[in-house]
């Protein structure tokens, strides 16, 4: 499903790319929903890049998606389980390097497009 049907017809799409500090994105994203930028309930994925090695035994992209989970379900007070199956989250390791851990963050809500 692309587009939710919304009473009034309208939805908006955003992307926002936060500037995580590292390890991960999560202290740059949570303030985006204090501030209203962003409703959790209108998240519908996070794709992004740890920081780690990106060998296989880097585990910074398991426990980004948990730490994206737990903050993500604390606001629509959702089990982290819940959130990790309605939002897509997809973590690439390995930012050794000239790469910087970073998250996209889109999402899908009601209403007119918002400016800015």
């Amino acid at each position: 499903m692309l587009a939710p049907d919304y009473p009034d017809g309208g939805y908006h799409a955003s992307t926002l790319r936060p500037a995580p500090p590292p390890p991960c994105a999560i202290p740059a994203i949570e303030p985006l929903f204090g501030s209203g930028a962003l409703d959790p309930a209108q998240v519908v994925a996070v794709p992004g890049k740890a920081q780690g090695h990106g060998c296989v035994n880097d585990r910074t992209c398991a426990h980004a998606v948990q730490a994206l989970s737990r903050m993500l379900a604390r606001r629509p007070d959702e089990a982290p389980e819940a959130v990790a199956a309605r939002i897509a989250m997809v973590m690439s390791g390995g930012t050794k390097g000239g790469l910087s851990p970073h998250a996209l963050v889109p999402a899908v809500g009601a209403g007119a497009a918002r400016k800015g």
